[in-house]
């Protein structure tokens, strides 16, 4: 069976659209050795959405990250100048009947991961047979400008570099490259189907959320075994799940885009970041503990965005929601805040999650 959701999130923007899918197929072919050689080598652990005027972060988990802005924040708001938000993540929550003794299970991520970078993998008949290893995966991420850019800027971000060298730039720049010439559409990723063929053509496709000047994605799981490249278990197993508030794991595979537009602060779009969460029930794999997978399923399961969000000073933030709009939103408790009027000379901004409801908004059921 398969059960899909989908809506979406804005912030200072952020727009999120999130969606459930419950269902097994047959795996994508795993990359080659070469690949897997050349991501070890190129592919960062964590990465940036940066091409206008937010920065915002994101480890190769899903997960959020303080270590890449010199805010200690996740998320910078104006660029180059305070934080906004802390850390955020996707949780969810479920009923779930597989055999084993524990109903109730969450998972996430929020100041821990629940999740692991990796994709789960298959059998032919659909079996799951465990994960890849996340040392096998980085942050995708690229932009549709990146062979004729300016990359300085980009690079002096990504680096927390004032005047990055040309050796840093060029680095920035062959990350781009081979994202964009390995894109894993075949993984999940978007793309543009330009020839409207309904498969990825990496010689006429174009890598990325269709339309976006930069997207970064990632994606994650919570199922413990790993396989090697032949999807034969190694014999290793990584427990997340219960990292983050001590349940077992459910079975999932968590894919997450955030995409952004190359607009100045004047342009609406020069200051919102667009994140889409896709969170699929895989199930484990057969034998793990009490696992069955002919009675496998999942009942009344929430899916949902976590923030933290800390405006420059976080000491005097307001934050609250409007429920029938589906808004969260950030404020400054004080006339002035010591971070963006007191460093910056800016007045202080605001910003919030919204939940905006679009023609993807809606359920369909599988049998």
């Amino acid at each position: 069976m398969k059960i899909q959701t989908n809506n979406y999130l804005m912030m200072f923007g952020v727009v999120l659209m999130v969606s459930l899918l419950f269902g097994k197929e047959a795996s994508n072919p795993l990359p080659s050795s070469a690949k897997i050689m050349d991501a070890l080598t190129t592919g960062p652990t964590q990465s940036v959405i940066n091409i206008n005027n937010v920065a915002y972060w994101m480890k190769k988990s899903s997960a959020g990250t303080t270590s890449g802005s010199p805010n200690g924040t996740q998320a910078d708001y104006p660029i180059g100048t305070g934080g906004l938000i802390y850390e955020d993540g996707m949780l969810w929550g479920a009923k779930v009947t597989d055999g084993n003794t524990q109903k109730v299970r969450v998972n996430g991520t929020t100041y821990y991961a629940g999740v692991k970078a990796g994709r789960v993998i298959y059998d032919t008949d659909g079996n799951v047979v465990g994960a890849t290893d996340p040392a096998l995966h980085h942050v995708w991420r690229v932009r549709t400008d990146y062979l004729t850019a300016d990359l300085t800027s980009d690079a002096a971000n990504f680096l927390m570099e004032s005047e990055p060298s040309a050796a840093q730039i060029q680095a920035v720049y062959d990350q781009y490259s081979y994202d964009w010439t390995n894109w894993p559409a075949d993984w999940g990723a978007p793309y543009e189907d330009v020839d409207e063929n309904g498969s990825y053509d990496p010689v006429v496709d174009i890598p990325g959320y269709p339309g976006a000047a930069q997207t970064l994605w990632v994606v994650a799981n919570d199922v413990p075994v790993i396989v090697d490249g032949n999807g034969v278990a190694t014999g290793d197993t990584l427990e997340t799940s219960a990292n983050i508030y001590g349940a077992d794991p459910i079975g999932v595979e968590l894919q997450v885009t955030m995409w952004a537009y190359k607009f100045a602060a004047t342009n609406p779009l020069g200051n919102i970041v667009f994140k889409k969460a896709r969170l699929k029930y895989t199930g484990l794999t057969a034998g793990y503990n009490d696992f069955d997978p002919a009675i496998a399923k999942l009942d009344t399961v929430y899916f949902t965005q976590w923030s933290d969000p800390d405006l420059g000073t976080y000491t005097d933030d307001y934050v609250g929601c409007d429920v029938d709009l589906s808004f969260g939103y950030v404020y400054n408790g004080n006339t002035l805040d010591g971070v963006f009027n007191g460093i910056y000379n800016l007045p202080v901004p605001a910003g919030g999650y919204d939940f905006l409801q679009g023609p993807e908004n809606n359920l369909s059921l599988e049998f």
